[in-house]
């Protein structure tokens, strides 16, 4: 990805600020009876100009629209969000009752080494329970 002609100005603009705003503070110049050291007023010149710089870069009309712009992760959470809580499962349902009111799992796990044949694992990470199957119907939620 390229950056923008605006970006490049916004860089420069900000190490032109953080040199001005060093140059400003170990100066060793005295302060005058009146008005503002050189160091100091090169200092609000680089504020205003970094200021600008941030204003050009901005998409101003993002900021008044409400929830219309969603990031990509905010999509992709949506889309594995289940469709119901894990209390809505109870035991005895198919796996087919279970997927259709949660959705699909985000990883099913054999559990035949531990509980023997037949017996699986819905994991959903979305609402963070496990659902355990013995030949197919619900033995428990976990």
């Amino acid at each position: 990805m390229k950056p923008s002609i605006g970006l490049i100005i916004l860089a420069a603009a900000s190490v032109q600020w953080l040199y001005f705003a060093t140059s400003s503070s170990l100066s060793k110049a005295k302060f005058p009876k009146k008005g503002l050291r050189r160091s100091e007023l090169l200092l609000i010149i680089s504020s205003v100009v970094l200021a600008a710089g941030f204003a050009a870069n901005i998409d101003a009309s993002s900021l008044w629209q409400r929830g219309t712009v969603t990031s990509s992760a905010s999509a992709v959470a949506a889309s594995n969000a289940p469709l119901a809580s894990c209390a809505t499962v109870a035991a005895g349902m198919t796996t087919a009752e279970v997927t259709s009111r949660l959705g699909q799992a985000d990883e099913t796990r054999s559990d035949e080494e531990t509980r023997g044949p037949g017996t699986s694992i819905l994991v959903y990470r979305g609402s963070r329970c496990a659902v355990h199957l013995f030949e197919g119907r619900v033995e428990f939620v976990d």
